[in-house]
């Protein structure tokens, strides 16, 4: 479904915005929490523009208490290493169309996933 996402869609990420920093650095952390269990961190363009109440969409394999913790736990990592100036509100779901929804609230109707 995403793969033609990645193809049209440029990875934009400006090392001087701090929620650009924040949401990279939440994703790899997240990688090294979650391993195969994340399939995709998808952030909005910016920490006010909310879908579902969120600002990020965190799709995993397995959606259980374990992993919904282990997400919780990376945020507030990051929070706080931004000195709680960033924040990051994480919708975490199985591949479903919660994501064309979260996609297509940035205006990103267009594209054929």
């Amino acid at each position: 479904m995403l793969r033609a996402l990645k193809k049209l869609l440029p990875l934009i990420i400006r090392p001087s915005e701090p929620w650009d920093m924040a949401v990279s650095l939440f994703a790899m952390r997240l990688r090294d929490r979650l391993g195969e269990k994340l399939r995709y961190v998808i952030a909005s363009p910016s920490e006010d523009l909310l879908v579902y109440d969120s600002n990020v969409l965190v799709v995993v394999n397995v959606e259980d208490f374990e992993v919904r913790k282990d997400v919780v736990e990376v945020e507030s990592e990051v929070e706080k290493e931004f000195s709680w100036k960033i924040g990051i509100s994480p919708l975490i779901t199985k591949e479903n169309n919660e994501i064309k929804l979260f996609i297509e609230a940035f205006g990103w109707k267009s594209i054929r996933y």
